[in-house]
């Protein structure tokens, strides 16, 4: 009787307690209800307090974008951003961890080795004073030493396999840093001169509409042929056409542009110049010879060969290894030491031609200035022809165009020398490109478009 009753008053406490939690969950989500309404009642009695708080995150938004984009920024967010680099840096860090990890398990698998030594001696000791036989357990522990010592050296082979891995990405990660730099740069001027052809286009496209118009006048008053103001008008729809293809490219370019370093394009992006100053060709200072020597890319051949011919070496010394194991090692080095020969051939060529490239480039600058001169003279005679009467005003005028196309062409020859002395400047560092060069995008015009950012990267990721 006394158990049902204790059965019943635990279910009657267990019920009330159900019950009572029930009414508490109800009175919670009540209470949630009616905040909710509340803040739904806020916010619509006070419209224009949430409107104020969209307006301040756009303006926040537009404030974090960035307007003006100099050459100095864009290098920065293209290293900053580049998939590659930071994938290289985990990998060093990876490679560093593991060459530690493997550098402590040499010290104690060392430390394990000494202790088994010293137990064979006290066998040894132990025998020769008591004359107990112990040459069994001294085989055991032989074995165990054989064991270890192989296990030693294939640790060290790791070890050095490990330190050339890492040897080798640095030189790697280094050469990646200075080529998205450089890839940085030369997309960035390729940037800037299709602005500048832009600018040309639109001039050529304004006096092509005078001429246009004095053909007109010309047709009027009957002193020209309808074919001739025709001809003209088609001259217009396809500077027109040729203009709106720029501006689309050169949109399109800077986009793929900030997509590739990172930051948010958007339609009031600009670019700012930097500023050039008086350029001239960078003399070379420092023999060929020793430039190959620095780069990154031989630095990182040679470190191949090094690891090449250290298994060489301990493939020679291996009782177990076998003659064909010998041959390939031998064959390994043979071929780090032709892909060395070939690289010093290809590094010679490359630097050559960069350093008479800056004096071609050099020429072309003079020759521009030159020719910017023959258009003033040109135009500043035509200009006292139509002072005396000799010309029309109207031609007079039309010429002007001629100063700015060759102000273009100095302008570009200018950009493609600067250009030429930047990846002079990178070679300096260790970089030395074997194909194609900074100045190879630029000088193929403004109608390139911003995959010098994108090959950057793939450079960086080889």
């Amino acid at each position: 009787m006394k158990r049902i009753f204790s059965a019943g008053l635990a279910a009657l406490v267990a019920s009330s307690g159900m019950t009572a939690a029930v009414s508490a969950a109800e009175t919670e989500s009540q209470q949630q209800q009616e905040e909710t309404g509340q803040s739904e009642e806020t916010a619509s009695e006070n419209p224009e307090s949430n409107n104020e708080n969209e307006q301040t995150d756009n303006e926040s938004s537009q404030e974090d974008l960035v307007q003006m984009l100099t050459m100095e920024d864009a290098v920065d967010a293209a290293l900053n951003d580049n998939s590659s680099l930071i994938l290289m840096n985990y990998r060093l860090d990876n490679i560093r961890s593991q060459l530690e990890s493997s550098e402590d398990d040499y010290s104690d698998l060392q430390d394990d080795l000494e202790d088994l030594e010293d137990q064979m001696d006290d066998l040894r000791d132990v025998q020769d004073e008591t004359g107990q036989r112990t040459f069994q357990t001294r085989l055991e522990l032989q074995n165990q030493i054989e064991d270890m010592e192989d296990n030693l050296d294939n640790l060290e082979d790791s070890i050095r396999k490990q330190n050339s891995d890492e040897i080798q990405l640095r030189y790697n990660r280094e050469e990646a840093h200075r080529s998205a730099e450089l890839s940085a740069k030369s997309t960035f001027v390729q940037l800037i001169m299709q602005e500048n052809q832009i600018e040309m286009t639109q001039a050529s496209l304004e006096n092509q509409k005078q001429q246009t118009s004095n053909v007109e006048r010309q047709v009027e008053i009957g002193t020209a042929p309808e074919s001739e103001y025709e001809t003209s008008q088609r001259e217009v729809r396809r500077l027109q056409n040729n203009l709106a293809d720029a501006r689309s490219q050169y949109n399109h370019d800077l986009a793929m542009f900030a997509l590739d370093i990172g930051i948010v394009y958007h339609e009031d992006l600009t670019l700012k110049a930097p500023e050039m100053g008086e350029l001239e060709p960078i003399e070379q200072t420092t023999e060929t010879e020793t430039l190959i020597e620095d780069s990154f890319s031989l630095q990182n051949a040679q470190e191949a060969l090094e690891l090449a011919e250290y298994n060489r070496e301990q493939t020679r010394n291996d009782e177990d290894a076998t003659r064909f194991e010998e041959e390939q090692a031998d064959i390994s080095v043979e071929t780090e030491q032709e892909n060395i020969t070939q690289l010093r051939q290809n590094l010679r060529t490359s630097i050559n031609s960069t350093f008479q490239e800056a004096q071609t480039q050099y020429q072309a600058v003079l020759q521009a200035r030159d020719e910017v001169s023959y258009a003033e003279a040109d135009v500043e005679d035509l200009r006292i022809q139509a002072d005396i009467g000799v010309i029309p005003h109207a031609e007079y005028e039309q010429t002007g165009i001629q100063v700015d196309q060759a102000e273009q062409e100095l302008t570009s020859a200018r950009w493609n020398l600067y250009l030429v002395n930047e990846q002079i400047k990178a070679m300096q560092d260790g970089l030395v490109q074997q194909s194609g060069g900074a100045s190879a995008g630029a000088s193929s015009g403004a109608g390139g478009s911003s995959s010098a950012g994108s090959s950057g990267q793939q450079a960086a990721a080889q």
